[in-house]
């Protein structure tokens, strides 16, 4: 159904078999804008619709006497492998000819519609695009008389397509030019224009011969639009109707001329005569009454040498063929690179293809296993700091730092009596591995799971002890011990309120060191296996669970590590140098000491006294000390005894004393130490008595109250001892993670592949079924879909370099063709015909002789 003729001259068969495979390879959606375009315009009621109907097989377009075409009607024949018959509406302007965004909607499906019920949709949805304010299709129209515009160059859209269409064929219909409005007439003038201008379209312009051929503007618009007319070719129609006016010698010379391409209105491509049914006539009748009629013309003396194949349907399609394959020549500069891109990006995608697998793929596969297991130890052994793997798990490290340090005790000391301000002792600080330490770049690939959740020292904080807390925790801890003396249980116990989540914060780091070293694998596998891809999902399942092994036997090992801690109650494993747990403690039990004193009562001297005491302390027994620094804060400490403190006998003692101090020549032992503590404490306490009091304030030692000694031994004493278990533990646990999760299954990966895929005689590791098997030479082989996407990607390179072939080879043969008519004079610019008949040698001559009309012929 509404097949046209056009596909069946052997004119178009050179493009028709090229444009077929091309959109064979389903590959262009673009092509459709250098096809061809048949534009047939002229006069209103010069029978232009009739000429489209025949054109496209019998398509039922509007017809009437007067005014029936008032919109462009764009026609689409198209080879599709679905059958495709619909009429679209496309908007380019609105009610008052303003240009709007272009917008195309469907109207109506004409599959199974008669060619009466075609005919009535098109001229239906003509009045819509007539009135474009109507944004519904089943609204009601107004009357006829009251559209809102009378053209538009809204366009009515007609899609015919199915695998039965042999190419895309293009035609266009547009409204005959009317002389009785002027704005009408110059409105048509310039949509005309629009569409002719076109170096796609070809130009049939439309001739009545009722009409004088100089008032019709059909003939003018083709010569300004192809000034040399190698894409316009004429149909002559209604010649039934002067075909008895025998006596106008005149009408019919001039009728004859046209056709001949004599006289004033010369086209290059020819006119052709055409003899269109009436609406009462026949459907199936245009070729007999064609001939009929041309036999009647032949009888006439002005007719006789007008050649035979400018007459009929079938000699302007032929001429039309002829003009659309050179339509098509023309496109091929424009297609040509379309399909030579389309052709290198088929041969770029198929370069990178993985290679298909050469010799032997086993023994390839074995190489790959052994380049994977030395690529995954290299970065598990940190050989550069740059790599990825280490790199990933060196932050863990630090967030796991920065978590524990969280979690230290840190004291509200309400130390004035009756003020609401309090002082905050946290005399800890971040180690080497905080998070802080790291560049942006590696911020943006990780999380910070381990940043502080207390910054503000906060009263809600669970880490933070006040001064009553601390006096519970002694007292819940003394037992049987007589009140005197102090209860260490009480610093494990504090100790252990801050131990509680170190194995959560553990496992929490073995948990992202197992998904930063699980994706890093997944990469590596990903790069390294990539010729073997249908094996890629194996080989990960396969090192997932066996990481996934030493992940369980990771977090044995920190469960263990934590049980081992909290063993005994009263020791700890990380705390056996009991030496250095008790220089820590004596080191912050005077910074506490001292911060108590100096929050006392405010006394800058007494707060200076304190400092030279305590640095002169420490000095003793510091193998390092300087023997001439040691005897200058001496000196400064005496002077400034002498000048703020009560000079009176214990004043002058203990100015004696410090004058006798001498630097230790020996370390310490373990019982000295225990015993500096004390004596520490009682030297600062004289210190603090001779210095006078403030103003405001009373001048005694806060820890002359044994209870406050106790908190603040119990405060002092978690705090060394949190710090030293701290300092192992931070290491600890980074080893055994590192060693367990990372190095154990660096040194397992290879052995264990080897076995899974019994590369090595081995049982499979993991497979529970014993009949199930790996098929390994299907898993080697090439994948599927690249196998797939290698033969539809070289299928589509070889058949583009065959059209390209064709259409070179196409080209030459035209310019072959047009030489050889040339030469043969049968392609006279004159008559533009092979001469037929009678009439060859005068149209040659006549083409020859027209010279002197150049300007007048298109």
């Amino acid at each position: 159904m509404f097949q046209s003729p056009l596909s069946d001259t052997p004119s178009a068969r050179d493009y028709i078999d090229i444009m077929v495979d091309i959109r064979n390879l389903g590959i262009f959606n673009n092509l459709e804008e250098h096809t061809p375009t048949i534009v047939v315009f002229g006069d209103q009621s010069s029978g232009k619709s009739s000429v489209i109907t025949r054109l496209t097989g019998g398509l039922p377009m509007p017809r009437a006497s007067t005014k029936c075409t008032t919109t462009p009607f764009e026609i689409r024949m198209l080879q599709t492998e679905e059958p495709i018959r619909k009429i679209t509406l496309r908007y380019i302007e609105d009610r008052n000819r303003i240009p709007m965004r272009p917008r195309e909607i469907d109207f109506a499906d004409i599959a199974k519609s008669s060619k009466k019920e075609i005919e009535d949709k098109l001229r239906e949805a003509q009045r819509y695009v007539q009135n474009p304010s109507i944004r519904d299709i089943n609204s009601r129209l107004p009357d006829p008389n009251n559209d809102e515009l009378a053209f538009t160059k809204n366009a009515v859209c007609l899609t015919i397509g199915g695998p039965a269409q042999k190419y895309s064929l293009s035609l266009v219909d547009l409204p005959g030019i009317v002389r009785n409005n002027e704005d009408n007439e110059k409105f048509l003038i310039n949509l005309v224009k629009e569409y002719i201008r076109r170096d796609s379209a070809i130009l049939v312009p439309i001739f009545a011969a009722t009409s004088d051929i100089a008032t019709q503007c059909a003939w003018r618009l083709a010569r300004e639009a192809d000034p040399e007319g190698l894409r316009t070719v004429g149909a002559l129609t209604k010649i039934d109707r002067i075909i008895d006016y025998t006596n106008d010698e005149e009408k019919q010379l001039e009728l004859s001329n046209l056709v001949k391409g004599k006289g004033e209105h010369q086209i290059v491509n020819g006119v052709y005569v055409i003899r269109n049914r009436s609406s009462v006539e026949p459907e199936d009748s245009d070729d007999a009454l064609e001939n009929e009629i041309i036999k009647e013309l032949k009888r006439h003396r002005t007719w006789k040498d007008v050649p035979i194949n400018r007459f009929g349907l079938p000699n302007l399609v032929m001429k039309l063929s002829e003009l659309q394959g050179e339509a098509h020549k023309r496109s091929w500069p424009h297609i040509s690179p379309l399909l030579e891109k389309s052709r290198d990006d088929f041969e770029d995608r198929l370069s990178r293809l993985p290679h298909k697998p050469a010799g032997n793929p086993i023994i390839r596969f074995l190489e790959l296993i052994g380049i994977f297991d030395k690529a995954f130890t290299s970065h598990a052994n940190a050989e550069n700091v740059n790599h990825k793997l280490y790199r990933g798990q060196q932050w863990n490290f630090g967030q796991f730092d920065q978590a524990l340090l969280n979690t230290r005790p840190i004291y509200k000391l309400n130390l004035n009596e009756g003020m609401a301000n309090s002082e905050i002792f946290d005399p800890i600080k971040p180690g080497s591995l905080q998070y802080r330490a790291w560049t942006n770049e590696l911020r943006a690939l990780l999380e910070e799971w381990g940043t502080a959740s207390f910054d503000d020292h906060s009263d809600e904080s669970k880490y933070m002890w006040t001064i009553d807390q601390l006096y519970e925790a002694v007292q819940e801890s003394q037992g049987g011990l007589l009140a005197g003396y102090f209860p260490y249980k009480a610093v494990v116990s504090i100790v252990g309120e801050h131990q509680k989540e170190w194995l959560l914060i553990s496992t929490k780091l073995l948990n992202k060191n197992f998904d930063w070293v699980s994706n890093f694998t997944v990469e590596l596998i990903k790069d390294i296996f990539k010729e073997f891809p249908n094996v890629i999902e194996e080989i990960k399942n396969v090192l997932h669970e066996l990481l996934r092994k030493c992940k369980d036997e990771t977090l044995r090992h920190l469960k263990d590590l934590e049980e081992m801690e909290h063993m005994s109650a009263s020791r700890a494993l990380y705390v056996t140098d009991e030496a250095s747990l008790l220089k820590k403690q004596s080191k912050y039990f005077i910074k506490l000491r001292i911060l108590a004193a100096s929050s006392r009562q405010d006394n800058q001297h007494l707060k200076e006294a304190l400092d030279l005491g305590t640095k002169l302390f420490d000095m003793m027994y510091n193998e390092g000390a300087d023997y001439d620094e040691f005897e200058d804060i001496k000196s400064i400490l005496i002077d400034h005894i002498s000048k703020h403190g009560d000079l009176n006998v214990t004043s002058q003692r203990l100015i004696e004393e410090i004058k006798s101090l001498r630097l230790a020549t020996e370390t310490p032992s373990t019982a000295t130490i225990s015993a500096m503590l004390t004596i520490k404490n009682s030297y600062l306490d004289r210190l603090i008595r001779i210095i006078p009091e403030s103003e405001h304030a009373r001048n005694h030692s806060i820890l002359r109250n044994t209870i406050n000694e106790h908190a603040f031994l119990a405060a002092t004493g978690a705090l060394a001892y949190w710090k030293m278990s701290h300092s192992k533990f931070r290491e600890i646990v980074p080893r055994i993670v590192e060693y367990y999760l990372v190095h154990q299954f660096a040194i397992r990966l290879g052995m264990h592949l080897r076995a899974h895929f019994r590369l090595l005689g081995a049982e499979p590791t993991n497979r529970t079924d014993p009949a199930e098997h790996i098929d390994l030479d299907s898993l080697l082989g090439e994948d599927p879909l690249v196998a797939r996407n290698r033969a539809e990607w070289q299928a589509n390179v070889t058949a583009l370099y065959g059209i390209l072939d064709r259409v070179r080879k196409a080209s030459t043969k035209k310019s072959h063709r047009n030489q050889n008519n040339n030469n043969s004079g049968g392609g006279g610019s004159g008559s533009g015909g092979s001469g037929g008949n009678s009439g060859g040698s005068s149209g040659g001559s006549s083409g020859r002789g027209g010279g002197s009309n150049r300007h007048n012929r298109l």
